[in-house]
């Protein structure tokens, strides 16, 4: 089973990497603890932000390689077999849930 085609396994890797950056940055900045006391919000913002820059570079490397994509599983950049700039409307949907919910 192929998980991602050309630079699909960035969307992971930031979904991964960006919640501990964001930790690292207010426990460094704010101090110790801080992280944990408004995990919640800050996890929201870090989806947020891995959502603006999915969108963007899906945006740019699909439109680049494969434009003329009539399918998801022709497109030359996905995680998942969902187009790398569709990650960010379901990153942002996990982002308003976290602190909705």
């Amino acid at each position: 089973m192929i998980i991602w085609r050309g630079w699909g396994w960035l969307v992971g890797i930031l979904i991964l990497a960006m919640p501990a950056l964001v930790q690292l940055a207010v426990d460094k900045l704010i101090g110790s603890g801080i992280y944990k006391l408004y995990s919640r919000p800050l996890f929201a913002g870090a989806l947020i932000i891995v959502a603006i820059i999915v969108w963007f570079l899906g945006r740019y490397l699909n439109q680049r390689d494969s434009p003329m994509a009539r399918s998801n599983f022709q497109t030359a950049h996905s995680f998942m077999l969902l187009r790398m700039e569709y990650w960010a409307i379901l990153l942002g949907c996990g982002a308003v849930a976290m602190v909705v919910l």
